[in-house]
C-alpha cells in the first residue's frame, strides 16, 4: 500500500493545485489499494474482477506463406516481445530464425533448494489456436519445468537438456475445460490462496520435487499439444507457482522465489470475445492493471566482498493500462553504449515502424520480495555533500561554485541550477550537469556562475541548487504502456520501507502531437526527484503518450538528495586570529593554532549569516557574504546558519587583546573579540584580524597583625591584602581566612566583595579582579586563650583558570598570647582519706587567688577550696591543698587563676581515683559454703568472683543489700578464690578460702 507522503512532492509540484489533485488522489488510492496478498502468481497483484493482469505468452511470429522468409512478422511477434514461457526449440519450417533468435534471458524462473517441491497452475482466456497454415485446431496447451543439469545458477541458459529435461508428466490440459479442474486456478481469488496441498484452499495443483541434490533454478515452457510455439500467443489471466517446504500434509510457503528479467504483461478492453477474435487492441478502464501490479527488483551491491548482497525496490504501475507491454529493469537506461545521459532518456519507437529497440535487459524482476535468505540485504553507502560558492579571482569578475562530494560506493551526481527558482528545468535558462564516478571517493564538481545563456549572475541572486548523488542507478524501461497514474518506487532493504524519489527525460519523445499523445501530464525532464507517485502521462485508448514508445522511469538502490535554495552570494571575508601579547594598538603575532573556534559573521538582527572555522594557521575565510553590515564575532560555541548568533566565548584560558578591520596599526578598542561596522558592498573583504592571549594572573596575599603579642581578653586587628600583578583581570576570586579557636570574631570591613565570618574557613568573596588590582580585608577579634596561634590565609580563582605563580597565593601571621600566670605543673593523688592536690607557676601578675575546682565527669564543675596567690612574681611559687573530702572513685580536677581585674584563666584538667581501705570487709574467711561483703555502696560496684586460675566462676547472692551482700558457694569445690570489686577506675581485690 503506497500511502506516504511528504513536502518534497508537493513543494516541487508546479502548483498549489496539482499538489492539493496529488493528495487527493493518494488519498483515494489509501482507501482502495489493497494490501499485497502473499502469493507468487496472479493474486500477488489482486483479485478485484473489474481488473485484469494477464501473462501473455508471445506470438511466436509465425511465417505468412505469401510472404519471403524472414518478413511478415507480426510485430508483437517474438523478435520484439520477448520469449517469455516460450519453448526453447521449435519447428524451422513454421517457425524461420526461432532458434537462432532464442533468448533464455527471458524465461521464467523459480529457484528451489533440495527437497522443496514446486506447485502451479495455469488458466488460459479462451482462443483459437491454429496450426502452421491449416485449420487444425486446439484449445489445449502444454506445460513443462526443466532445469540445467550443468548449471545451477539464477539464469541458467542452455538449450540442450540431456538427462537434464525435466516435463513434469507431460502435463496436459484444456485451455477451456471446466472451472476448478487440476492446474486451473477457478478465479483470481483460488490463484491468490494457492494449491490446495499447502493451503488447504484456492485449486489443486501440478506438482514436481527438486531431487537432483542440488539447489537450482527451474524454468517453465509452454507449447501447443504438438509441441510446437503457440501462433497468436496467449494470455494467462490467473496462475500460480508456488514453492514449499515440508512433506504432504505439512508444508510451508516460501514467497520470493519467482522470477523473469522481461516479463510480457496485457490487459484487456471489456469485451473479451472482441479481443480474442480481433487483436487489435483499445484501452478498456475497466480492465487496467490491478492496484498491487508491479515487480521487486533486487539490486547486487558488486563493490561488496559478499557474493549475494542487495538492494531491493518495489515499483508498481497501479490502474495503468497497456495493450501487451513488456516490463524489464537495468543499470542504463533503454540504451547502452552512448554514455550516461544518452542511455537514460525515453525512446520513440523505431523510424517507420511500431518495434522496439532491443532491450537491455539485466537484473530480475520477482512479484515478491527476493526471499532474504537468498538475495541478502547489503549495507547502504554513505555520501555527503557541500556547495562553496566563491568570487573569481581577478581580473575575472563573478562568482563559481564547487559541489565537493564523498561517496562511499560508486555513483552518479546530477545537478540542477535552477536559475529561476521554479524548482523546473528551463532550458533557456537552468543548468544541468552531470558526471558518473565509478569509485568511491572524494570528488568536487564544478560550475562557472554562468546560466545557459552564458550571463553571468550577479552576488546575491537567488539560485536553487539541487544535488542528487545516486548509488546503483535502477532504470525501468516500459514498453507501449499506453497510460501511467504514476509510477511508485518503493525502498523495501536496506532501510525503512518508503517511497522513494524518482527520475526521468522523456525529451526524445515529440510532444507536439494533438490530443492525449503530444500531451503528457508530466514534466518532459525531472532529474531533481520528486517523489513517487509520479511520472503520469494518459491514453483514451490505442493511443497514449507511450504507445509504441520506451519510457523510462529510474531510481537509485541508495541515493542521497541537497537541496540549497539561497542567495548567490559568493562574496567572501577572510582573515587572521593571532596569538598577540600587547595591547599596542597593532593586531599581530603568530596565528594560533586552537581546533573548534570559529568566526561568525552576524547581521543587525544578531543571527548568523555565515561562518567559518579558523584553520591551524589562524586564518578564516567566511564564504556565502551577501551585501550589508555585519559584525563578526569569535567563539567556540558551533553556530547555525539563520539561528541567533551565539555568545563570545574564547578557548579556555584566553581572553580577547584587540580587534581591526586592516592591516597596520588599528585596533577598535573594544578588546571583546567582536568587529563591528563590517561594510560589504559587491566586493569581497580581507585582513579581518583578533588578537587573542593566554589569561596570565597571578593573585598574591599579604597578612598582618596590629599586635604579635597580645594578652587574653585583648581585641587586635588584622589586615589581609590581595593584589593580581598578572596582565590579566581574573574573575571568580575569594580567600579562605582559617582563623584559629583561640580568637572571637567581632566585625570587619572590605574594600571590595564580601566577607563570610559564620563559615570556616571564613570565605573573602572577593569577585574579579583587575590587572593590578589591590584590595584589602580588616578583620577585629578577640584573644580568648594563651598560645602561640598560627593565622593562615589563601587567595584563589574559582575560574578554572591556572594561576601563574600559585607558590604566593598563601599567607599567614603568628601572635604569641600572655596570661597572667605561667603555669610550671599541676598534679593530685590519693593519700589515705583525702586527695592531695600541688601545683606551681613561673610567673605571676596581678593574680588574686586560685579557684580549686572539682567534677565527677569533666563537665559539671564545682568550686571546693580557694588559695590567695603570691600576685606578681618573676620566680616559681609553689602551691599544696587538700580535697578532705574526695568522692569515692573517680575525681577530675583543675585550677581557675582569677587576676584583679577580673581576668581568669585554667590549668589542665588531671583525675585522681579515690577509695578508703578500711571499708571493706569479707567473713567468714575460711568459710563452708557462704561468706559475706560489707562495703560503703556496694550496690553501685561490680561483684565477680575468680577461681585460683582468675576464671571467673558464677556465684549465688543469697541477699543483697545497699552495703552488704551475702553469697553463696556451696556447689564450688574447696580451694583458693579471689572476690573482686570494680567500678569504672576503681578495684578491690580479696583472697578467699573455701574448706570443708
Amino acid at each position: 500500500m503506497k500511502t506516504q507522503l511528504n513536502s518534497s512532492a508537493i513543494a516541487l509540484s508546479t502548483n498549489w493545485l496539482r499538489g492539493l489533485s496529488f493528495l487527493f488522489f493518494l488519498l483515494m488510492m489509501m482507501l482502495s489499494h489493497p494490501p499485497k496478498v502473499m502469493a507468487e502468481g496472479s493474486g500477488t497483484w489482486g483479485t478485484a474482477t473489474n481488473r485484469q493482469s494477464m501473462l501473455w505468452v508471445p506470438s511466436a511470429g509465425r511465417r505468412v506463406t505469401s510472404e519471403p522468409i524472414g518478413e511478415g512478422w507480426f510485430t508483437s511477434g517474438y523478435n520484439y516481445r520477448g520469449f517469455m514461457m516460450l519453448p526453447s526449440t521449435a519447428n524451422a519450417s513454421n517457425y524461420p530464425n526461432y532458434n537462432t533468435n532464442y533468448d533464455p534471458q527471458h524465461r521464467v524462473f523459480v529457484y528451489v533448494r533440495n527437497g522443496e517441491t514446486v506447485f502451479w497452475g495455469f488458466r488460459l482466456t479462451a482462443a483459437t489456436r491454429r496450426r502452421s497454415n491449416t485449420s487444425t485446431t486446439s484449445n489445449n496447451i502444454r506445460v513443462r519445468w526443466y532445469y540445467d543439469l550443468n548449471d545451477t545458477g539464477f539464469y541458467p541458459s542452455a538449450r540442450t537438456f540431456d538427462n537434464g529435461r525435466r516435463d513434469a508428466s507431460d502435463n496436459q490440459y484444456d485451455a477451456v475445460s471446466a472451472e476448478g479442474e487440476i492446474g486451473r486456478p477457478a478465479n483470481a481469488l483460488a490463484a491468490a490462496n494457492g494449491p490446495s496441498q499447502v493451503t488447504n484452499t484456492g485449486y489443486t495443483g501440478f506438482s514436481f520435487t527438486n531431487n537432483t541434490g542440488q539447489d537450482r533454478a527451474f524454468w517453465v515452457e509452454i507449447t501447443d499439444v504438438w509441441n510446437e510455439p503457440i501462433w497468436d500467443g496467449a494470455n494467462i489471466d490467473f496462475w500460480d507457482v508456488t514453492v514449499a517446504s515440508g512433506t504432504p500434509g505439512n508444508y510451508t510457503r516460501i514467497n520470493g522465489r519467482l522470477y523473469c528479467k522481461f516479463w510480457s504483461i496485457s490487459n484487456s478492453r471489456s469485451n473479451k470475445a472482441a479481443y480474442a477474435s480481433n487483436p487489435t487492441f483499445s484501452v478498456g478502464e475497466n480492465f487496467s492493471f490491478h492496484e498491487n501490479f508491479g515487480f521487486f527488483v533486487p539490486i547486487d551491491n558488486t563493490y561488496t566482498a559478499t557474493s549475494n548482497d542487495y538492494f531491493v525496490k518495489n515499483i508498481t504501475f497501479p490502474g495503468s493500462s497497456g495493450g501487451w507491454t513488456n516490463f524489464f529493469a537495468n543499470d542504463e537506461g533503454p540504451r547502452s553504449g552512448l554514455g550516461f545521459v544518452e542511455n537514460r532518456k525515453s525512446l520513440p519507437n523505431e523510424s517507420g515502424s511500431n518495434r522496439p529497440p532491443p532491450p537491455n535487459i539485466l537484473y530480475p524482476l520477482f512479484l515478491n520480495d527476493p526471499d532474504p535468505s537468498i538475495w541478502q540485504t547489503t549495507i547502504a553507502p554513505t555520501a555527503t555533500l557541500d556547495i562553496v560558492y566563491r568570487e573569481k579571482s581577478a581580473p575575472l569578475t563573478g562568482g563559481e561554485a564547487n559541489v565537493n562530494i564523498s561517496i562511499s560506493l560508486p555513483a552518479i551526481v546530477d545537478i540542477l541550477i535552477d536559475i529561476n527558482g521554479n524548482g523546473l528545468y528551463d532550458p533557456a535558462t537552468d543548468l544541468i550537469i552531470s558526471e558518473i564516478y565509478g569509485e568511491p571517493g572524494n570528488y568536487s564538481i564544478y560550475w562557472n556562475g554562468e546560466d545557459a545563456q552564458g550571463v553571468e549572475l550577479p552576488s546575491g541572486g537567488e539560485v536553487n541548487f539541487i544535488a542528487t548523488v545516486v548509488f546503483f542507478p535502477v532504470h525501468f524501461p516500459i514498453y507501449d504502456l499506453e497510460l501511467s497514474n504514476g509510477v511508485y518506487v518503493d525502498n523495501i532493504r536496506p532501510g525503512e520501507v518508503g517511497a522513494d524519489f524518482i527520475f526521468w527525460d522523456d525529451s526524445l519523445v515529440p510532444r507536439t502531437g494533438t490530443g492525449i499523445t503530444g500531451s503528457p501530464q508530466s514534466t518532459s525532464i525531472n532529474l531533481t526527484g520528486l517523489l513517487s507517485p509520479e511520472h503520469i502521462w494518459t491514453a483514451t485508448g490505442d493511443n497514449g503518450f507511450g504507445n509504441n514508445v520506451t519510457i523510462n522511469t529510474w531510481t537509485a538502490s541508495s541515493f542521497s538528495i541537497v537541496r540549497r535554495i539561497s542567495g548567490f552570494t559568493f562574496l567572501s571575508i577572510s582573515g587572521n586570529v593571532f596569538e598577540d601579547e600587547l595591547r599596542n594598538g597593532v593586531v599581530e603575532g603568530v596565528g594560533v593554532n586552537i581546533a573548534g573556534l570559529y568566526a561568525v559573521l552576524v547581521d543587525e538582527f544578531g543571527n548568523v549569516v555565515s561562518f567559518a572555522t579558523v584553520q591551524s594557521d589562524g586564518t578564516f575565510t567566511i564564504i556565502d557574504v551577501p551585501n550589508g553590515e555585519f559584525s563578526i564575532l569569535l567563539t567556540t560555541t558551533i553556530p547555525v546558519n539563520g539561528m541567533l548568533a551565539p555568545p563570545v566565548i574564547l578557548p579556555n584560558f584566553y581572553e580577547s587583546t584587540e580587534e581591526f578591520l586592516g592591516t597596520g596599526s588599528g585596533d577598535d578598542g573594544t578588546h571583546n573579540s567582536i568587529l563591528t561596522n563590517i561594510v560589504v558592498n559587491n566586493a569581497s573583504l580581507t585582513d579581518a584580524n583578533f588578537g587573542i592571549r593566554p589569561i596570565e594572573y597571578d593573585l598574591i596575599s599579604l597578612k598582618s597583625v596590629d599586635n604579635n603579642r597580645p594578652e587574653v581578653g585583648d581585641e587586635i586587628e588584622f589586615l589581609i591584602v590581595v593584589e593580581n600583578r598578572g596582565r590579566s583581570p581574573i574573575n571568580q576570586v575569594f580567600l579562605d581566612e582559617e582563623m584559629p579557636s583561640g580568637y572571637r570574631y567581632i566585625s570587619h570591613t572590605t574594600t571590595k566583595g564580601s566577607f563570610d565570618p559564620t563559615v570556616w574557613p571564613m570565605l573573602w568573596n572577593i569577585g574579579t579582579m583587575a590587572s593590578n588590582e589591590i584590595v584589602e580585608l580588616r578583620i577585629i577579634v578577640e584573644v580568648l586563650g594563651a598560645g602561640e596561634f598560627r593565622n593562615v590565609v589563601e587567595a584563589y580563582s574559582n575560574s578554572g583558570i591556572p594561576d601563574s605563580n600559585p607558590h604566593n597565593n598563601e599567607a599567614d601571621e603568628e601572635t604569641i598570647i600572655q596570661l597572667p600566670v605561667t603555669w610550671l605543673y599541676f598534679h593530685g593523688r590519693a593519700q589515705e582519706k583525702r586527695v592531695a592536690l600541688e601545683w606551681a607557676t613561673v610567673q605571676e601578675k596581678n593574680n588574686e587567688f586560685f579557684g580549686i575546682m572539682r567534677s565527677s565527669n569533666g563537665r559539671d564543675w564545682q568550686e571546693i577550696s580557694r588559695i590567695k596567690a603570691v600576685g606578681n612574681s618573676q620566680d616559681i611559687s609553689l602551691y599544696q591543698t587538700w580535697d578532705e573530702n574526695p568522692l569515692r572513685g573517680i575525681n577530675f580536677y583543675r585550677i581557675r587563676q582569677q587576676d584583679y581585674d577580673g581576668k581568669i584563666s585554667y590549668t589542665q584538667v588531671i583525675r585522681v581515683d579515690f577509695a578508703a581501705e578500711d571499708n571493706l570487709s569479707v567473713y567468714p574467711n575460711p568459710h563452708a559454703y557462704s561468706f559475706t561483703v560489707e562495703f560503703s555502696d556496694l550496690a553501685q560496684y561490680d561483684i565477680s568472683l575468680l577461681d585460683a586460675m582468675g576464671k571467673p566462676v558464677n556465684i549465688q547472692f543469697i541477699d543483697h543489700q545497699q552495703h552488704a551482700a551475702k553469697i553463696g558457694t556451696e556447689n564450688l569445690p574447696k580451694g583458693i578464690y579471689f572476690l573482686r570489686i570494680s567500678s569504672a577506675g576503681f578495684l578491690k581485690v580479696r583472697k578467699l578460702v573455701k574448706g570443708t
